[in-house]
């Protein structure tokens, strides 16, 4: 019996130890995820990537989300260099309308054939779906105003549109938007389709040319020339070589039209 008593007491002992071993390795865990005094990171003075007033890198800051080189900023996402972004530092001054018709000068005096083009016309948010792509919410939120040149009849598959935005993030904003799958609808014409749809911007300025490819490609050439820096072109609706069908923006399929022919 005392034998069994030694035992019994030796065990107790040992899972004693082996318990208080335990609990210490697991305080010491979890001590390991807790930001110690000597941390420059958050919440302190001299911190260079925390949030704290000194901050240049942290949240709020120079670098951080919302500021020059963050999210929604010149160098965020939809900003100057983010994704799909504006160049606030662009050549381009004046009206919608105005802009426009130096761009239509400019292709008319290189020998650009636009079909039946007519003078820019104001688009209204009333309207600003079905002609530029941006629903009537998205219009009153993002545009200063806007204005469209195209065919006179809708046999022709032309149309160049100047946005101005109300500022140069609204500009990437509304690239993205009509861009997008329930964006600008290519297939709205009578019977035709364009060869290609572009949209680009630079500065509070978008350019949206849906036409033949020697239209949509010399009209980007004038804009870029006249803004001196533009944000990223994206062709988001083009023609399959085949004949067969059409690819665009939200990635699916339509059967191939003829394009109007002006003779």
């Amino acid at each position: 019996m005392k034998t069994r008593s030694i035992i019994s007491i030796a065990v107790v002992i040992t899972m004693t130890l082996m318990l208080a071993a335990c609990g210490s390795a697991t305080a010491s865990g979890n001590d390991a995820n807790n930001v110690p005094d000597s941390n420059t990171g958050s919440n302190t003075d001299n911190g260079s990537n925390g949030n704290t007033d000194s901050n240049t890198n942290g949240n709020g800051g120079e670098n951080g989300n919302g500021s020059e080189n963050g999210n929604g900023s010149e160098n965020g996402n939809g900003s100057e260099n983010g994704n799909s972004g504006s160049n606030s530092q662009s050549n381009l001054t004046g009206s919608a309308e105005d802009i426009l018709n130096q761009l239509l000068d400019e292709l008319s005096n290189a020998g650009v054939h636009m079909p039946m083009a007519m003078p820019p016309l104001s688009v209204t948010d009333e309207f600003s779906q079905n002609t530029i792509g941006l629903s009537e919410a998205d219009f009153a939120k993002l545009v200063v105003a806007a204005y469209s040149s195209q065919a006179a009849i809708a046999t022709f598959a032309h149309q160049i549109i100047m946005i101005q935005a109300k500022d140069a993030a609204a500009a990437a904003e509304i690239k993205n938007l009509v861009s997008g799958s329930n964006g600008y609808d290519a297939m709205k014409w009578v019977c035709v389709i364009p060869q290609s749809v572009v949209a680009v911007n630079s500065g509070e300025y978008v350019l949206i040319v849906a036409s033949y490819n020697e239209v949509v490609d010399a009209a980007l050439i004038a804009f870029e020339a006249a803004a001196g820096t533009t944000g990223d072109a994206i062709k988001f609706f083009e023609h399959i070589d085949d004949g067969s069908d059409v690819e665009f923006g939200g990635g699916g399929m339509a059967p191939m039209l003829p394009i109007g022919i002006d003779d």
